[in-house]
């Protein structure tokens, strides 16, 4: 399932008072972004990987990465 109709079910599944969800995390470090990921797969769901503008911009923020584009 893509992420789109995963999250169209998902609002649907609230609505109707069931309880769901997806992994988010908010971090740069390899080892919470590898283990958020591996979460998600385990779970079948979307992950969520959120990042401030000073983590990642376009000279690297203060933890050397880059956007991909």
């Amino acid at each position: 399932m893509g992420a789109a109709a995963y999250f169209r079910d998902l609002i649907g599944r609230v609505k109707k008072g069931q309880v769901g969800g997806l992994v988010s995390v908010c971090s740069a470090h390899r080892f919470v972004v590898r283990a958020a990921m591996e979460q998600a797969r385990d779970d079948g769901v979307p992950a969520l990987i959120e990042s401030t503008v000073n983590q990642v911009n376009q000279e690297g923020g203060y933890t050397g990465m880059t956007p991909c584009v």
